[in-house]
């Protein structure tokens, strides 16, 4: 938990074994504070109410990530975390139970989040083919990158020159990190390991990157790379974390 303001946090739940994601506050009786949230890996996934006072968790739904609370009574989440489609469940404050069955609203979306006075939002197109796109900064469209489509293109990062940009793609059964020459085109695959590669960012002499890899065991750590893909990775932060 973080105060609103600012300030130390602390440790209100911790999960042993599959990890904790996606909170989001749900209505509650007395001074008991409640929270429910996604736990699991990428693909599988639990919707868990957590007792935010003793840090105790129960299942409420076998299968859900990324829930919502909407004011209306309903959790709103997504059965997968990796298919689209939204659904709603009644849940009963008064009993902090689930009630009835549960409903199918639209086959697209992920990501759902509703205010306070009902307005929901979601992102779309999650399968659909992704492009790198230029804007200018009134967001008008100036053209696209001239590369490749895909669905997992992912974390870009423009370098401090301006020439470059690197970002992550699933291609050849495997995740890695990719740099485009973005005045030619021209593709560069970066990193090689059979390990998951992502979220690279650059050195401010864009000489050098840095990102988070699983090639060395399960939680990301840290590794540096030459931006021209000589040379090896090296590994300069190693934790139980996933960084």
């Amino acid at each position: 938990g973080l105060p609103a303001g600012g300030g130390a946090a602390s440790v209100v739940a911790q999960a042993a074994g599959p990890a904790y994601g996606s909170p989001c506050y749900v209505p509650h009786r007395g001074s008991t504070r409640r929270a429910l949230v996604s736990r699991g890996n990428l693909t599988t996934q639990t919707l868990e109410l957590i007792d935010l006072e003793s840090g105790n968790s129960e299942t409420l739904l076998p299968r859900g990530a990324y829930p919502a609370w909407s004011g209306s009574g309903y959790i709103l989440y997504q059965t997968d975390a990796a298919v689209p489609g939204l659904w709603a469940q009644r849940f009963v404050p008064q009993t902090q139970t689930v009630d009835g069955e549960q409903v199918l609203l639209v086959n697209e979306g992920s990501y759902v989040s509703v205010s306070a006075d009902g307005t929901l939002v979601r992102q779309d197109g999650s399968n659909a083919s992704r492009r790198l796109i230029w804007r200018n900064r009134e967001g008008r469209k100036l053209g696209p990158v001239d590369i490749p489509a895909s669905q997992s293109i992912a974390e870009i990062a423009v370098s401090p020159d301006g020439t470059r940009a690197l970002y992550s793609a699933n291609e050849r059964s495997n995740r890695d990190i990719w740099v485009v020459d973005l005045a030619r085109g021209l593709r560069t695959r970066l990193t090689f390991s059979p390990g998951l590669d992502v979220a690279g960012v650059w050195s401010p002499t864009g000489t050098e990157i840095v990102f988070s890899s699983a090639r060395t065991n399960n939680p990301l750590n840290l590794f540096v790379q030459s931006a021209d893909g000589s040379g090896e990775a090296r590994e300069v932060v190693a934790s139980a974390d996933r960084k």
